[in-house]
């Protein structure tokens, strides 16, 4: 069955305001060091830890966690920052990534960099674990598949890693951003597994505040952990509402004093009066009744 994927934005999705995004990946570390001042526990593991001075990497403490690596023991032990949708993933179909990959992107493409950078699709990981993910895709393994990280609720084979149940709709909710904000390619037969664990696992009051915090220092806000959007899959009912089979749908904000429009993840999206605000049902329409995209997008 064809799966289509539709999104509602309800009120302010994707922010944003004057705070600025970073726009390097040493600049996100410093943010996420502030973002988990108090909540120094790794994703994957629960692992304690402490960040070093600077903010761009840290110390696990192995014992509080019973982690065992079965490799990279010279990453056991220090703070990485995983990518929950991974670098290749951001890249993938951009030609940066085919003339130099990921240094080559960060260096060239304006874009690449802000979503490489986005918070939203950083946290800390354990070094080793983060190694063994590599850029595979998270989702389900069998039962029986061992744990391979001592008391770590891990496990992972060649292109498929398996996260515990905890974090699993968080990280639901950042692809979906992920795939809304960037357009980030996410596999259909990815998206009623991620649906099924956004709604087994609902927001945590930790996850709305690393969302405010976030939001407060790049003005980016993710609509997925709010509430202000809905991520939809063909022939699947999400909290109630009737599936409505849809092509990619996203709605725009047209300004018709100044024939300008504006997409979820441009500056003055929110900032249209309602006077002179005009709805579309996606891009095409705006273009259509001679709406031009707004030149900050």
């Amino acid at each position: 069955m064809k799966l289509f994927w539709l999104i509602f934005i309800l009120l302010v999705p994707f922010g944003a305001t004057a705070q600025e995004p970073p726009r390097s990946f040493d600049a996100a570390k410093r943010i996420i060091k502030d973002v988990y001042h108090d909540r120094l526990e790794t994703f994957y593991c629960g692992c304690n830890y402490s960040w070093n001075q600077r903010g761009t990497g840290g110390v696990i403490d192995v014992a509080s966690c019973g982690i065992e690596s079965p490799g990279w023991k010279n990453r056991e032990g220090r703070v990485e920052h995983e990518h929950i949708v991974p670098a290749s993933r951001i890249g993938q179909g951009r030609a940066c990534w085919a003339e130099g990959g990921r240094e080559h992107c960060a260096r060239t493409d304006p874009e690449f960099q802000l979503a490489y950078s986005d918070p939203h699709n950083l946290t800390p990981s354990v070094g080793s674990v983060n190694a063994a993910r590599s850029n595979f895709m998270l989702g389900e393994l069998p039962d029986e598949h061992p744990y391979e990280f001592g008391a770590c609720n891990f496990k992972y084979t060649r292109g498929l890693a398996e996260p515990r149940p905890e974090i699993r709709g968080q990280i639901a909710r950042v692809k979906f951003y992920m795939a809304a904000k960037y357009g980030v390619e996410l596999p259909e037969e990815q998206q009623v597994m991620l649906l099924r664990w956004n709604e087994e696992y609902p927001v945590s009051d930790w996850e709305l505040e690393k969302n405010s915090r976030i939001l407060a220092i790049t003005g980016y806000n993710n609509p997925f952990v709010t509430g202000q959007a809905v991520w939809r899959v063909q022939g699947v009912t999400i909290r109630g509402e009737s599936p409505t089979p849809s092509p990619i749908a996203i709605e725009v904000i047209g300004n018709r004093n100044s024939q300008i429009y504006h997409l979820p993840h441009c500056p003055h999206y929110s900032r249209v009066g309602e006077r002179n605000r005009v709805v579309f049902k996606n891009e095409a329409e705006a273009v259509e009744a001679g709406y031009r995209r707004a030149g900050n997008c």
